[in-house]
C-alpha cells in the first residue's frame, strides 16, 4: 500500500481505496517482491506467463541472465499509456498490465482522466501499452507485455482486440504483437508463491507468506487438497469411519489464518 500512496494512486484521506483495488493489489504483491533477489521472486513468477498466440504446446516467457537484478518502476507515465509495472532486466524490457476486478478498459473516473490526457493513437488499452513498450528508448533485445488477470483461462478476446486495433492502424509492430504478448493468471501466481515457500530460506519466506496470505484473502487460489490450506494441516487419523446409517470424516483441526473459502459458519 505504501507504493500506491507514494505514486499518488490513493487519496490522502484514503477515500478512494475501494476504487483502487487493483493498484493496492499491485503495490502489495510487486512491492513485496522487490525485497527478494530477482531470480527468487519476479523471475519465478513471470516465467509462468504463457504466450497468447500459439497453437499446441504452451510456451512460457523466457527471462535470461538469472543472476542479474532488475529495475522496477510502478505506474510510469509513458507517451500513450500508464502500465502498472515496468521492469528493466538487462536487455529485457517487461511491461505488466494488472487486472483484478475491472475489465481491460477501466471504468472509474481516475482511470478515465488518465486516458483522456494520454496521447493515445487507439482506444484499446493493450494496444496502447504495446506501442509504448516497442517505442521505449533503450537497447533492448527482448520486449514483453504481460497481461495479468484473475481469469482461470486465457481471456482471448481481450488480447485479440489489441492485435485487431493495431492491424486497423496499420501499425508496423502488429506482427510482433503475437510474439511478445503473454498472459498470466493470479491463480498461477498463488500456486508459484506457495511452491516457493517450501524451498526458500526463512527470511524470504516471510515476504512470500505475506503474498500468499493476501492472495488467499482475495480468493485468488484454487483448491488443491488440504495441504494447500494456509497453516499446518494435521495428519488424517482415519479417512472414513463407517457407522450404522452414517458416514463421518475424522481429522484433527486445521490451524488456518481464517476459515477456508468453502466453509461458512452458522449465524
Amino acid at each position: 500500500m505504501t507504493i500506491a500512496e507514494i505514486r499518488g494512486k490513493l487519496s490522502s484521506s484514503g477515500s478512494n481505496i475501494s476504487d483502487r483495488r487493483e493498484d493496492l493489489l499491485t503495490a502489495d504483491v510487486f512491492g513485496c517482491l522487490r525485497y527478494l533477489p530477482f531470480d527468487k521472486g519476479f523471475r519465478k513468477i513471470l516465467t509462468k506467463a504463457r504466450r497468447c498466440f500459439i497453437d499446441g504446446d504452451v510456451q512460457r516467457l523466457c527471462i535470461k541472465d538469472a543472476n542479474r537484478d532488475g529495475k522496477v518502476r510502478f505506474w510510469p507515465r509513458l507517451k500513450k499509456s500508464e502500465p502498472d509495472v515496468l521492469i528493466e532486466h538487462g536487455a529485457h524490457l517487461i511491461m505488466i498490465e494488472v487486472k483484478y476486478l475491472s475489465p481491460k478498459l477501466g471504468s472509474n473516473k481516475a482511470e478515465q482522466d488518465i486516458e483522456d490526457n494520454m496521447e493515445a493513437a487507439c482506444s484499446d488499452q493493450l494496444a496502447r501499452e504495446y506501442q509504448d513498450l516497442m517505442g521505449y528508448a533503450g537497447d533492448y533485445t527482448d520486449r514483453s507485455l504481460i497481461y495479468l488477470t484473475a481469469h482461470r483461462s486465457l481471456p482471448k478476446e481481450d488480447v485479440v482486440s489489441g492485435y485487431q486495433e493495431l492491424m486497423a492502424l496499420a501499425d508496423s509492430g502488429c506482427d510482433d504483437y503475437k510474439d511478445n504478448v503473454y498472459w498470466l493468471s493470479w491463480y498461477e501466481v498463488y500456486k508459484t508463491v506457495s511452491g516457493l515457500l517450501k524451498e526458500e530460506n526463512k527470511y524470504w519466506r516471510i515476504v512470500l507468506c505475506d503474498i500468499q496470505r493476501l492472495l488467499h484473502r482475495k480468493g485468488l487460489r484454487q483448491f488443491e487438497g488440504f495441504d494447500g490450506i494456509i497453516g499446518k494441516v494435521a495428519p488424517i487419523t482415519a479417512f472414513y469411519k463407517r457407522k450404522p446409517r452414517r458416514i463421518t470424516w475424522n481429522a484433527r483441526p486445521v490451524e488456518a489464518i481464517e476459515p477456508p473459502v468453502f466453509y461458512r459458519s452458522k449465524q
